[in-house]
């Protein structure tokens, strides 16, 4: 399995495009054909940025990826 770490721009685009190729790193990662690498700031930074008021992302489509990132994701310092 390929391990990886995702700057944020990655995380943010794949929500905003959803037929990009961000978006289909994530779907990736969701088939457990990546694995996902993060640490508690970088995890929080998601969070920070997919929650702008700006970017007018579904509020339940953002707790729900962000619960899903959580629950697959290998946590490291």
């Amino acid at each position: 399995m390929i391990r990886v770490v995702l700057d944020t721009n990655v995380i943010v685009s794949a929500h905003i495009n959803e037929e990009g190729l961000e978006a289909s790193v994530l779907d990736l990662m969701f088939q457990k054909r990546l694995e996902l690498f993060i640490s508690d700031p970088i995890f929080a930074e998601y969070g920070l940025v997919l929650r702008r008021k700006r970017l007018h992302l579904d509020p339940h489509r953002v707790e729900d990826s962000l619960a899903g990132i959580h629950e697959i994701s290998t946590s490291v310092k």
